[in-house]
């Protein structure tokens, strides 16, 4: 266990692809409150190991392994929910351990929005590393009896608006004016639907996954028209967005500041919420789909780039 990626709740894709990319072990404990499996297994890796990354939050992880690190060099890759909050749990599990970012000797920030607010709550050496490009080995046909369609990957958290993009979608009938149907990834029961999807018309442009294996996602995502990157939070750059810059994909996505920074006028843009700007994004990526290929090389480039640094950071003795 020289090199670890540790992670001590719900493992992102990132977290998955570091380790890979990096060649390193991955350690998901996947624990919940109070943590105390979590906790002792943390102190034996942080005596054995010469590096460890931490997938943050949650926050208690950052307390065991700050106050046990010794001589081992802590890497910190703080995800938004470290400092950004949906719920009041997040604010107690999060919010009282930010101070201990300043025990660690790098703190890995996703995107220059998200260093910039990690500046102003440590002294720790910040570094921005994007999402590692997927390498994907293998697809597997779900056999949906799919044709042309949109994909919308989502988690089914409470920063993608889904009734508003489903309304659009609907309202729109992007089927009947462009012949493509949305199909919505992920565990649909951890969300709440306001609409009827047994009507014709919802059932004619929406289709409804459910979880499916990897390999399975990822052949939709190689056969989709395009990716649509959904997002009401400030200071997120969606895995989807690296998913579709694996199979130089469109993307679709709703604006907010750190998104336009990262992919500039190579994607199409929206705005959850306003009537309309959804199906007029469709309509605008039907008559001109953005540059995909340019986009592609642009964020390989950066995600690469910030990979080789992480990597000269982790094998620096």
């Amino acid at each position: 266990m020289d090199k670890i990626m540790l992670v001590w709740s719900r493992l992102s894709r990132r977290s998955r692809d570091i380790s890979l990319r990096l060649n390193i072990s991955l350690l998901h404990l996947n624990d919940r409150p109070p943590y105390i499996k979590a906790a002792i297994k943390t102190l034996r890796v942080m005596k054995e190991a010469k590096c460890v990354i931490l997938q943050l939050p949650p926050g208690p992880a950052l307390f065991w392994s700050s106050i046990s690190k010794g001589k081992t060099k802590l890497i910190c890759d703080v995800h938004t929910g470290m400092f950004h909050y949906r719920s009041f749990k997040e604010v107690i599990l999060n919010r009282p351990f930010r101070r201990l970012l300043s025990r660690c000797n790098f703190v890995l920030a996703h995107n220059d929005d998200a260093a910039d607010i990690l500046r102003s709550l440590t002294k720790s050496r910040i570094m921005v590393v994007y999402d590692p490009i997927p390498v994907i080995d293998f697809v597997e046909n779900p056999k949906l009896g799919l044709k042309d369609f949109i994909l919308l990957p989502v988690s089914w958290d409470r920063d993608e608006p889904i009734d508003y993009v489903i309304t659009e979608v609907v309202e729109g009938d992007i089927y009947d004016r462009y012949g493509v149907k949305l199909v919505i990834t992920g565990d649909y029961s951890r969300g709440k639907l306001f609409l009827n999807l047994d009507h014709p018309k919802v059932r004619r442009n929406i289709m409804l996954t459910g979880y499916i294996p990897w390999s399975q996602y990822y052949w939709l995502v190689s056969h989709a028209k395009a990716i649509i990157a959904l997002t009401t939070w400030k200071y997120t750059v969606l895995s989807s967005i690296w998913e579709a810059v694996a199979f130089n994909k469109p993307i679709i996505a709703s604006y907010t500041p750190t998104i336009y920074k990262i992919l500039g006028d190579d994607a199409i843009y929206f705005k959850p919420g306003i009537r309309g700007s959804l199906v007029e994004a469709i309509e605008a990526f039907h008559d001109r789909p953005p540059n995909s290929d340019r986009l592609a090389r642009k964020l390989k480039h950066m995600s690469e780039d910030s990979l080789k640094r992480l990597k000269s950071i982790c094998e620096d003795e």
